[in-house]
Order: C-alpha cells, then sequence, then structure tokens
C-alpha cells in the first residue's frame, strides 16, 4: 500500500511521535510512505533515520490558522499563499499516487481538498 502522510507541523511533539512508531511499523511491513511537511524541523531527522521518504512543501495549516485567528488580517494571505502552495502539493500526491492519504490531524484540511481535486 502507498500512504502518503500531510504532516501540519515538523516539531516531535506527542502527535508527530505517536505518528513516527505507526510509520516505522508500516515501513517495516513493506509499505510506501511519503510525508509532506510544511517545514523543515526535528522530525526530520527522525525521518532520515527511519528511512521514511518526505517532502517539504511550504505550507500553512489551516491548525496555525486558529492560532493567529487574532490577526484577522493575515488569515487570508495564509490562505492565499496556501492556493499557491497547492499545485506542488498536487504534483507530489500525483508523482506519489497513493492508495490512502492521511492528515495527522483533525485541523487539517489540506489532505480533503488534495483528494477532492484528484478524485482519489
Amino acid at each position: 500500500m502507498r500512504i502518503l502522510v500531510i504532516c501540519n507541523y515538523s516539531l516531535l511533539y506527542g502527535a508527530n511521535r505517536s505518528m513516527l512508531t505507526i510509520l516505522e511499523s508500516f515501513k517495516k511491513k513493506g509499505h510506501k510512505i511519503l510525508v509532506l511537511l510544511p517545514s523543515n524541523g526535528p522530525i526530520t531527522h527522525e525521518f532520515k533515520r527511519l528511512d521514511i521518504d518526505y517532502k517539504v512543501v511550504n505550507f500553512f495549516s489551516s491548525y496555525l490558522y486558529l492560532k493567529i485567528l487574532y490577526k484577522h488580517l493575515l488569515v487570508p494571505v495564509l490562505f492565499f499563499y496556501n492556493f499557491l502552495a497547492l499545485p506542488k502539493l498536487l504534483k507530489a500526491t500525483k508523482d506519489f499516487n497513493p492508495d490512502v492519504i492521511y492528515s495527522n490531524t483533525s485541523a487539517e484540511n489540506i489532505g480533503v481538498i488534495i483528494s477532492k481535486i484528484l478524485s482519489m
């Protein structure tokens, strides 16, 4: 199985640590994995150590929109930034041709958008 994982941040907090354990298990079972990240960070060192493929595509997670909501003027700018990043995310997804698209948080919607656009 080919699994595309969309991770909304690159730090090693609880959700990402749990995700690493799951991805390591899938990798050992022979599944192909690609993780899309918004930036480099501590988690990329773990992906290298575990030999898990990842690609950095600069995008802003909708999860991060909630943290800056008080700065209302930035939300449209970040949405537009994601609109510009969407072709890169779509290309990475098409190139990988996943069977499953997984987002590591319920606050993330980019995986759903990609899935709808590509009819996956």
